[in-house]
């Protein structure tokens, strides 16, 4: 089970409402998850990833929410009345990312990963 999962998608097709709501189920960090926006064809998702959004490093804890706006905009973070906090993220996308049934979320976990510079042999 992960420790994050996507609880809706709120305003799909409104470039500037736009968002997806991740709920924390568990203690951890944001930045060990992204979020792709891939191809859902023949009723089964593919492999075929358009877009992709790695949150920033930032600790949550079992409660928040993680909303991601498409929009541009300005990190931020608010307190709930539960309590809990809302961690507020943007893409920087122009145009919805949601209003087209054949592209949905998908949350992944990345808390271990690699990469190579052009200059590493």
């Amino acid at each position: 089970m992960m420790d994050v999962t996507i609880s809706s998608i709120a305003d799909a097709g409104h470039d500037a409402k736009e968002r997806l709501i991740l709920k924390v189920l568990k203690d951890t960090d944001a930045g060990y998850f992204a979020v792709f926006r891939t191809r859902f064809e023949d009723n089964a998702m593919t492999n075929r990833v358009s877009r992709a959004f790695w949150f920033p490093m930032r600790p949550v804890k079992q409660g928040d929410l993680i909303v991601l706006y498409t929009k541009p905009g300005d990190e931020g973070e608010k307190m709930l009345r539960n309590g809990r906090t809302a961690y507020f993220f943007y893409w920087g996308r122009n145009e919805a990312q949601w209003s087209d049934a054949s592209y949905r979320p998908v949350v992944v976990s990345t808390p271990e990963w690699d990469f190579v510079s052009p200059e590493r042999e």
